[in-house]
Parts: C-alpha cells; structure tokens; sequence
C-alpha cells in the first residue's frame, strides 16, 4: 500500500529569516537536520549571540556541516550564515 511518503528528501534547503527566532526553529527542525541535511540559509544579526551559537547548534546535530557568512548591507543587518553539507566528489 503506498503511503504516499516521497523517497527523497522532503527539504532539500531552508531559508530562515524569522525576525530573532532562528535558534528556536533550527531546535525545532533538529530531526530533520540530523537526517536530511538540508542546505540552510539563517539570519543572524538579530541577536548578537546567534552569530556563534547558531552554527554550534547546527553543528551538535551534524557535525559534517560546512559555514559560509555573507554581510548584504551597510548596516548592521543583513548578515546570513549559510550551512551545507558537501557531497560525496564535490570536495
């Protein structure tokens, strides 16, 4: 009987921009960071603290995850992590 359940993964990539609140949906998402690392791009200017514990929680799910920072403004804001797990022959 066919559930229905796709064979590939359900999130290939996730983009959070949640207005301070990214720490609390990476918790949330942590199984499936654990089993589909997905590529993330995470804002990460809201709290000063993000800058650092936001890829440290990232890395406690899967320590395989490469950081990439990208600052897009002039301003404070507009800094965004981004986290990928590189592939088997993409090195």
């Amino acid at each position: 009987i066919g559930l229905g359940i796709p064979a590939e993964p359900l999130f290939r990539s996730q983009i959070l921009d949640i207005e301070g609140a990214e720490a609390e949906a990476l918790r949330g998402a942590a199984r499936v960071i654990k089993e589909q690392k997905p590529k993330l791009a995470i804002s990460v200017y809201h709290k000063e603290r993000d800058i650092w514990e936001i890829p440290a929680l990232i890395l406690s799910y899967c320590p395989e995850y490469k950081f990439y920072l990208r600052h897009y403004s002039f301003s404070w804001y507009d800094t965004v992590l981004y986290a990928a797990v590189e592939e088997a022959g993409n090195n």
